[in-house]
């Protein structure tokens, strides 16, 4: 049996009893992490054109549009929502040897809009997305680094994989069509790189999302395609990486989870950039202060640079992009949050000036989230911090409660406090709700 079909009969035999209690919790903090995301990010200007857009298409149906207090069919709502939940890039994050993805962007809002339609309960929507989930990471860390050098973005890639497993899980579809449903889902796959910085990063995020649902629904009905979408010589490990890796994608399933390496980030920008954040907060809470330093040098991962590297800021989207400026707002401001990306500080001239004052130094070898910062003073003094881990990753994991103050931050002025509480409170009971649908009415 081939890796797609050893996956496909793992995302449709697997039951919600059999997944391990670890997992279970591990889900509903994706859920949590989703729905607060999207609902900070539901009043952004590519929601608007988005939604514009389906208007425009006399776009209607069951599915609920996050914060938005509007209804959409399940491919359109699944698009907005997970469009919505990466704009802020303030959603949930693997960050591993290989591979940097955003899983639950793609997969939740499948799930979501499926079972809000099909009045799917809690326990087989958790199980749903922790099938696609897991999907997504194992197809991220299967395709590895040259994925990524190869300028794709595995947000939009894997994640198709990952909604369309979840999606197939939802519907309860056998082996034989969820191994087509990945088929659909691959031959949709898509996602550049060099669009960080712009709307249509996140685009990508919901386009996965509704391509994902899309294949299971034509598969469902006998849609046809390969089930060998991942290792066919014509295939997408052709295609898109240098080297499949099987053991990371079909090796341990059930046994080895690697949606338990998702982290939960703590700052609205790009994941790489969080270890320098957190050292510079370290070094501003000893008593640093912005206006004594004369230059600040960041050592840290080629990722780093190719990812975050802009000098260039034309658009708040470009900030959360630029390691440069989320070093010099963590010294300035003494905190990186949604503000510190909105144009009056990006223009800030403290801002620009210690931004022009941040080098990079590329040093191999290293993690993805460690980093060593120096900064030297204007007096001449020199102090470094060093970050093994960032917070928020697999190894500086966020607890529950800070997990919980992030949704409150991003979703108390969308729908006001008490609704975002009870979203919240079904989110951790959600093995206990009937309808799935009752989440997406408390977000609407």
């Amino acid at each position: 049996m081939g890796a797609t079909r050893e996956l496909a009969s793992f995302v449709a035999t697997t039951t919600f009893d059999a997944l391990p209690t670890e997992v279970v919790h591990q889900t509903k903090r994706c859920w949590l992490d989703m729905l607060g995301a999207a609902l900070g990010g539901s009043r952004m200007p590519p929601i608007d054109h988005l939604l514009a857009v389906a208007d425009a298409l006399d776009g209607g149906g069951p599915a609920t549009v996050l914060g938005r207090g509007r209804r959409l069919d399940a491919l359109w709502a699944s698009r907005v929502n997970g469009q919505a939940a990466h704009v802020l890039d303030f959603d949930d994050t693997l960050v591993a040897p290989g591979a940097v993805l955003h899983p639950s962007a793609s997969v939740v809002p499948a799930v979501l809009a499926l079972g809000e339609w099909q009045h799917r309960d809690g326990r087989q929507a958790l199980r749903a997305a922790a099938m696609g989930i897991e999907v997504a990471v194992r197809s991220a860390l299967a395709f590895g680094q040259s994925h990524i050098d190869r300028a794709f973005h595995a947000t939009g890639t894997a994640g198709a994989l990952g909604a369309a497993a979840a999606s197939a899980a939802l519907l309860g579809v056998d082996a034989a069509r969820t191994a087509h449903a990945l088929g659909v889902a691959a031959s949709q796959a898509a996602g550049l790189r060099c669009f960080h910085g712009s709307m249509t990063k996140s685009f990508q995020a919901g386009h996965a999302a509704a391509s994902g649902l899309l294949a299971v629904l034509l598969a469902e009905r006998g849609w046809d395609s390969s089930d060998a979408a991942y290792e066919s010589e014509r295939g997408m490990a052709s295609a898109m990486t240098a080297q499949l890796d099987l053991d990371a994608l079909a090796g341990g399933l059930g046994q080895r989870w690697g949606l338990l390496r998702v982290g939960f980030k703590p700052y609205p920008c790009g994941v790489v950039t969080h270890p320098i954040i957190d050292a510079l907060l370290a070094l501003r809470d000893e008593g640093l202060r912005a206006e004594e330093v004369e230059r600040v040098d960041l050592a840290v991962h080629p990722h780093v640079i190719s990812a975050t590297g802009k000098t260039e800021l034309h658009t708040e989207l470009d900030a959360k992009f630029s390691v440069y400026h989320c070093a010099a707002v963590a010294l300035v401001d003494g905190q990186v949050s949604l503000e510190q990306f909105e144009r009056a500080r990006i223009d800030d001239p403290a801002v620009v000036a210690l931004r022009q004052r941040v080098a990079t130094t590329v040093t191999p070898g290293g993690a993805r989230d460690e980093t060593r910062v120096s900064v030297t003073l204007r007096d001449g003094r020199r102090l470094t911090h060093a970050v093994a881990h960032g917070s928020g990753t697999e190894q500086n994991p966020l607890s529950d409660e800070q997990l919980v103050r992030k949704f409150r931050g991003l979703v108390d002025r969308v729908i006001g406090a008490e609704r975002a509480a009870r979203l919240a409170e079904r989110v951790w009971g959600l093995e206990q709700v009937a309808d799935v649908g009752e989440l997406a009415a408390l977000g609407a």
